[in-house]
Formats: C-alpha cells, sequence, structure tokens
C-alpha cells in the first residue's frame, strides 16, 4: 500500500529514533508499508556513528530498507528513493518529524473513499520550533495552520484556492500516489527550498480551475512537524547551497517562480465564484492560515 520514504542529513540521533519508532507504533499493520530510508549524511559528521547505531536496531526487519544517497539535495534523495520501491501510494517522513499512531490508518481510510486524488494531505500537527538551552533543548509547540478558520463550506470547496494561496503543506503529512508522481517526474532538483510545494502544485493540475484540483485535505492532526537548528535550510547543510552559493540560490528562485507560474498561474487568472460573497472572497485571498499558540513545553527527547 505504501512506501515510506525517510531522507535524513545529520540528522540528531534522537530525532530519528523518534521518527522510526512513530512508523513501527503505527495502528496499521506493518505488511500494509515498506520503509525507505536514505541516507546523505557525510561518514565523518558527528551525527553519523549515532545514527547508524539507530539504523541497525532496524536493519533485519523485512519492510525495513537503508541506503546510501547518490547524489545530492533532499529533491534528489526523495527520487531516488521513490525508485526501488513499487507501491501505489508514497508517504514521506523526514527524518526529524514523528508520526502519531493512527497517521497511516487515517490516510488508509482516506483512500477508500477516493478515487483520483493525486495529494491528500492533512494538518501535520503540532508545529515544535527548538531552540538551543543551557540545559537541552526548549521546545515551543504550536497547533499547526487552520486553514479556514471562518466558513465551514472552505473545507470542502476551496481549500484548493486556499492550497493556492501558500497554505503550507508539510511533506511529513502528505501522500500521493505514485502512478501521478512519476508522471510529472517527481521533485525538481534544482530547487532546494520550496521544492515540496512546487510538487504539490504540478501534481494537482491547473488549480485555477476546481475540476482539475485532485487533492484532499483532511481537518485532523496527525503527526509533528519540527522547525531546528539542524534542519537543511537553517543550517545552511543544503548540498546546492554550500556548493554553489548565490548562483544555486538564483537559480533556485527563477525555476521555482517559473515553474510555479507554469502549473498554477497569476492570481489575476483566479475569478471569485458566483455563490462566495464578497467579504468571503476578500477572507480567502488574504487570510490563508491561522495559528493558535499553545503555553511553552519543554520537550527532553
Amino acid at each position: 500500500m505504501f512506501d515510506i520514504i525517510i531522507p535524513i542529513y545529520r540528522i540528531d540521533p534522537t530525532l530519528l529514533k523518534r521518527c522510526i519508532e512513530s512508523v513501527y507504533a503505527q495502528s496499521l499493520s506493518d505488511t500494509n508499508y515498506t520503509v525507505w530510508v536514505v541516507d546523505g549524511t557525510p561518514s565523518d559528521a558527528d551525527t553519523y556513528a549515532g545514527c547508524m547505531q539507530i539504523i541497525e536496531e532496524y536493519a533485519n526487519h523485512p519492510r525495513f530498507n537503508y541506503f546510501r544517497q547518490s547524489g545530492s539535495g533532499v529533491s534528489q534523495a526523495r527520487n531516488e528513493a521513490v525508485t526501488l520501491g513499487s507501491s501505489p501510494f508514497i508517504a514521506w517522513l523526514d527524518g526529524d518529524d514523528y508520526w502519531y499512531p493512527n497517521h497511516l490508518e487515517e490516510l488508509h481510510n482516506c483512500i477508500k473513499k477516493t478515487t483520483d486524488n493525486y495529494v491528500i494531505w492533512w494538518n501535520a500537527g503540532d508545529v515544535t520550533i527548538t531552540t538551543h538551552g543551557l540545559n537541552g533543548y526548549a521546545h515551543q509547540t504550536n497547533h499547526n495552520f487552520n486553514y479556514f478558520p471562518k466558513h465551514s463550506t472552505w473545507n470542502d470547496r476551496y481549500h484548493g484556492l486556499h492550497f493556492r494561496l501558500d497554505a503550507t503543506v508539510f511533506p511529513s503529512s502528505v501522500i500521493v500516489r505514485r502512478s501521478r508522481f512519476e508522471e510529472v517526474g517527481g521533485f525538481l532538483e534544482e530547487v532546494w527550498l520550496g521544492e515540496d510545494q512546487l510538487l504539490w502544485y504540478h501534481m494537482c493540475g491547473d488549480g485555477r480551475h476546481d475540476d482539475k484540483v485532485y487533492l484532499t485535505y483532511q481537518n485532523d492532526f496527525v503527526g509533528i512537524y519540527r522547525q531546528h537548528d539542524e534542519d537543511y535550510f537553517d543550517k545552511g547543510q543544503n548540498p546546492w547551497h554550500d556548493l554553489y552559493g548565490d548562483e544555486a540560490r538564483d537559480k533556485c528562485a527563477d525555476s521555482l517562480k517559473s515553474n510555479y507560474l507554469k502549473y498554477w498561474g497569476p492570481m489575476k487568472d483566479w475569478e471569485q465564484p458566483e455563490d462566495v460573497t464578497d467579504e468571503e472572497w476578500y477572507d480567502i485571498t488574504h487570510y490563508t492560515f491561522t495559528a493558535s499558540t499553545q503555553p511553552m513545553a519543554i520537550e527532553i527527547d
């Protein structure tokens, strides 16, 4: 049913352990999925040995696979891992995120209700923002974005538009149909920032026409997304950034912009539906999300 793709790069071993544990704690039987961990971490990195110890704990599991990345960048890592699997659906899980136990079961149930949706996504869950303190990691936990704060009909009718208007969809909350992923060619490997959003746009079709938006949104919390100092972007560890600097950033930005317009078109091409009031339309086009902040919580992994 699912190929689970887990790219890792200089991941804190404690975060990787939590990530993999969350996969094997799923309420859905593990006969329904295969795990692919693709590792781009240099062998001399200070996190490498610790991560390898965790990998070895799962090495004998019949549906667990680990391999070294042959190229560079998270897009290349994900694309490479996909080629090794064959399941009809692909579930993404970054190595520093983790799922709640109901994640795959909920997705499995959602799939039963759909026929041609290419992208199925959920609220990623609580967003955990990590800051370093003298006594460990201090985590500020926020509920992930509430995309439809005022009008209940948005859930069913306008989530495609909100998605188009920069309602961030984290990879670890998404599954995609393999057939469509392969049809569009996967992640653009020259794009190392926003590559995930661009893929969702490409897979979903032309968002200016409701009948061509092939995605399903489920308003539930099914996992944890982490933002911390060791991720690809915040530490500048993405190989495109390290190796090519400004030239790579310019190439990335140009590709992102041109493909974004190619797949979804400029905002001026979007028309207000006849049954949407001016107030609703303003809300839809100006407020893509709200966030409800929870009290500060300290979590030591």
